[in-house]
């Protein structure tokens, strides 16, 4: 089962009959090293979905295709209609496996994708984000001065041989939203483009002992003042499912005191990302214990989250479906759970967890001008 596409559907009535469909890949812009087949350890580079999505760019004939490069998953998205959007899709899956690469293509969209990167480096809050993921992502040994080399020598060779190894079935993971009750013509398109090559694909796990963390103050010089926290979560019981975590993570970050916090849970690890002027420490915080009437208003606030997607933004309801799924996550079910969780259940997922925290405040400073 983990070689085959993972498709997942969401029937939903919108306007003008759209359906929005979007595929996540294994594998973003902090992964680097996977395990193919459980077996041997495919090293390809940093930079490769970024050159991918540019090169996709230059080449489509699809306009309205989006792409995105995240963590640790990479995003294809698009709207159409009922009646349209099955050709696009079966565009987007045969362009997945059966693309044949070239060399000056190739060396445009690096050379695009290099200078996206060192515009967007210039920013103080792109730059400390990149940095928190060194702390909050320690079990895939992320580190930013190899993401910035990989942007710079990966050569065609190592993008071709990353292409063939991960863009296979078995790391394709397809959200549809909307009109989809023609459950067989998705199939159907599915299985016409399918390549005769196939493997499981895993971000490789660097075990990194959590008893060795440490709560770190990361100051850097930069052009503007800039301050955030990262709060890694490690599930000392290692029976605890990535379900499981993404559910006590929303909880969390439903109770933080902050706005706009960016919740992330992969097979490795678990975070969230937040902005905190005040340097304030979060884990006494995070280890209150909360009252069954503050469960209530908790559970309340992310179910709108998830309905508030679903009804006004359907394009980012598909997109947090796939990412979902990369985890083996259904979101219709994980969202029927919250609905019906209870609060014995909550403070028993927690209690079985077992889970500590390390926290990370990134902060930039701006620097001083020196007149002479």
């Amino acid at each position: 089962m983990d070689k085959k596409i993972k498709i997942e559907l969401n029937n939903e009535i919108y306007e003008e009959d759209s359906v929005y469909a979007s595929i996540a890949l294994r594998g973003g812009f902090i992964t680097k090293e996977y395990l193919i087949d459980n077996e041997s350890t495919f090293v390809g580079s940093y930079a490769f979905y970024n050159i991918l999505f540019q090169y996709w760019r230059l080449t489509s004939i699809h306009a309205e295709i989006k792409y995105d490069v995240l963590r640790g998953r990479s995003i294809i998205a698009f709207k159409g209609k009922k009646n349209e959007y099955l050709e696009t899709l079966k565009y987007v899956l045969d362009k997945l496996f059966n693309s044949e690469y070239n060399q000056e293509i190739f060396e445009e969209a690096k050379s695009i994708s290099r200078s996206a990167f060192e515009n967007r480096y210039k920013a103080g809050k792109f730059r400390g984000r990149l940095k928190s993921f060194e702390f909050s992502d320690l079990n895939k040994r992320f580190q930013l001065r190899e993401l910035i080399n990989d942007i710079e020598v990966i050569d065609f060779n190592t993008f071709k041989s990353c292409a063939e190894t991960l863009l296979v079935p078995g790391n394709i993971y397809l959200y549809i939203n909307g009109d989809v009750s023609e459950a067989e013509a998705i199939n159907s398109t599915v299985e016409a483009v399918l390549p005769h090559r196939n493997h499981s694909v895993k971000v490789k796990n660097y075990y990194y002992d959590p008893y060795l963390k440490q709560d770190a103050h990361l100051l850097n010089l930069a052009r503007e003042n800039f301050s955030l926290t990262a709060v890694a979560f490690d599930f000392l019981n290692r029976g605890t499912t990535i379900f499981a975590k993404q559910a006590i993570l929303d909880f969390k970050a439903a109770y933080l005191p902050y706005r706009d916090i960016e919740v992330y849970v992969d097979s490795l690890d678990a975070s969230l990302i937040f902005e905190n002027e005040t340097l304030k420490t979060i884990k006494p915080i995070i280890h209150e214990v909360i009252s069954e009437e503050q469960f209530d208003l908790l559970k309340k606030k992310i179910l709108q989250k998830y309905l508030a997607l679903l009804k006004n933004y359907p394009e980012l309801f598909a997109i947090t479906g796939a990412e979902m799924l990369v985890n083996d996550v259904s979101l219709a079910e994980y969202i029927a759970f919250i609905g019906s969780c209870t609060y014995e259940l909550y403070c028993e997922l927690c209690d079985r967890s077992d889970f500590i925290i390390t926290e990370a405040q990134v902060v930039l400073k701006k620097e001083a001008m020196e007149f002479v």
